[in-house]
């Protein structure tokens, strides 16, 4: 959609998204509802762009200082918190405004305009603090319990025990060896830099 110059200081975004069960023409009756003229209306249909938002490029170009951009909720823009933070950002550099037709509650005189926008910038962060503070007292947990993370060795210590007896007893060729336990030579010389006490 051209459009040169807003009319209203009021701003919509439309994304249809096969996977999101409330159809775009809905959310564009829900912005129409809330006061947004239907020029100045931008939209993007997922299953034609794929993954691009060419219309909330244009959108969010056409946003002036004071403008309020008006969505039907926060999943028109964001498909995860790193998306979210992004949008978020770039609204409070344009001195933005926000707006959620689906959910007015958010939209209450405490948090009008970009005090929306900080609040949801202070919650996206604080979830991603949390989820970081739970993923390390997780893996602090694990280890605690003697659990690693990562890939499970290839090459237990029993079985690199067996290799080392046999390379210095019964003198088997080191290719052999590999064969029977189903590693290569790499795994082998890896584990053996690891475990000097097997010497």
């Amino acid at each position: 959609m051209e459009v040169a110059s807003l009319a209203s200081p009021l701003v919509g975004y439309v994304c249809s998204d096969p996977d999101w069960s409330f159809p775009g023409f809905r959310q564009w009756q829900a912005l129409r509802s809330f006061g947004v003229p239907t020029e100045s209306i931008w939209s993007d249909d997922l299953s034609v762009t794929g993954a691009s938002h060419p219309g909330l490029d244009d959108c969010l170009a056409h946003l002036r200082p004071n403008d309020t951009l008006v969505l039907y909720d926060l999943r028109a823009v964001a498909g995860s918190l790193d998306d979210l933070e992004q949008f978020l950002e770039g609204l409070a550099t344009r001195n933005a405004e926000l707006r959620l037709a689906a959910d007015p509650a958010a939209n209450i005189d405490f948090l009008q305009g970009n005090g929306l926008v900080t609040a949801l910038l202070a919650l996206v962060r604080l979830q991603r603090a949390i989820n970081s503070g739970r993923t390390k007292q997780g893996l602090h947990a694990a280890r605690a319990n003697g659990k690693v993370g990562g890939r499970p060795r290839k090459l237990t210590d029993d079985e690199l025990r067996h290799a080392v007896q046999r390379l210095r007893n019964e003198k088997m060729a080191l290719a052999e060896i590999c064969m029977q336990l189903g590693i290569n030579r790499t795994t082998l010389y890896r584990r053996l830099g690891t475990r000097r006490d097997f010497f």
